[in-house]
């Protein structure tokens, strides 16, 4: 169920690409990340830190594959 997950966000982000060109969505996935992490802050506040700072250094593509990487290890 999951890998069917992951399958259907790999084809949404190609088709979304073709779409609006790929400087946009990674802008809209770099926005997304903002406000994932403006969310945590209530949560932990340390956790939120790392992140952000994990975000700005990777950018928008390689954060997102970490934070794939991080769930697909929690399957």
């Amino acid at each position: 169920m999951i890998s069917d997950s992951k399958q259907a966000m790999q084809e949404l982000e190609v088709e979304l690409a073709a779409l609006i060109g790929q400087k946009n969505l990674n802008t809209i996935k770099s926005g997304l990340t903002t406000l994932a992490i403006a969310l945590c802050d209530q949560q932990d506040e340390e956790l939120t830190l790392l992140a952000k700072k994990l975000s700005q250094q990777l950018g928008p593509d390689k954060a997102l594959a970490l934070g794939k990487l991080l769930i697909s290890n929690n399957d």
